[in-house]
């Protein structure tokens, strides 16, 4: 078997500019994250997201929008939308139910949310229709950065498990033993890798990169 097929994927999410972009596709990672959500200090606007989707997929990697609906139903805004034609894969990162997906699933669709088996395995499999591609699964305060006990979920299913990426504290000292740990399908990084809120630090992202590859 490819070792590669059985290394854990990677996703920096947060990325902001070209050279980032550049970095992080060469050093190995599988996914970029552009957020397009306006109360991140990582918030791009549509424009920024068109030219970083066209610049991530030339580098090699595979762009994914992160994105925050209204939770009032309010419609994103028409330049967002049309940004977002530039990506195949939607990431989820509100307090979205697995109905309000439905109007979004010609897309492949992710969704971010904290640790929970039961609310994992209805994002998964809602109703017996498959909702989302994947979960990113983080802490209990989603978006924080802070470790958990991934050992927590290293123990469901790996049915479960093999769909899910990791996030939630991930850093180049603590990459490898979460993976051990968790199992997951893939491991999801923003603030682990930046040398202050919002900035990446490009060393940072090869070393993290490296560690995983590693683990």
């Amino acid at each position: 078997m490819n070792p590669d097929a059985r290394r854990a994927k990677i996703k920096i999410c947060g990325v902001r500019d070209r050279a980032t972009v550049e970095c992080a596709a060469h050093a190995g990672a599988d996914y970029l994250g552009v957020v397009l959500v306006a109360s991140s200090p990582r918030a791009v606007t549509p424009l920024e997201a068109t030219e970083l989707s066209n610049a991530i997929r030339g580098a090699g990697a595979i762009p994914v929008a992160v994105l925050r609906l209204d939770p009032n139903g309010a419609p994103l805004d028409a330049t967002l939308l049309r940004a977002l034609e530039r990506f195949e894969i939607l990431q989820f990162h509100g307090d979205e139910q697995p109905r309000d997906l439905a109007p979004w699933l010609q897309w492949e669709c992710w969704k971010g949310l904290p640790f929970a088996p039961m609310a994992l395995r209805e994002w998964l499999d809602h109703d017996g229709s498959v909702r989302v591609t994947r979960l990113i699964v983080d802490g209990a305060t989603a978006g924080s950065g802070a470790s958990w006990n991934y050992a927590e979920f290293g123990a469901l299913e790996p049915s479960i498990r093999e769909r899910c990426f990791l996030a939630g504290g991930l850093s180049t000292s603590s990459v490898a033993h979460a993976i051990g740990q968790a199992r997951p399908w893939g491991v999801d990084v923003s603030s682990g890798v930046e040398s202050a809120r919002g900035v990446k630090d490009h060393a940072l992202i090869r070393a993290f990169i490296d560690a995983v590859h590693a683990a």
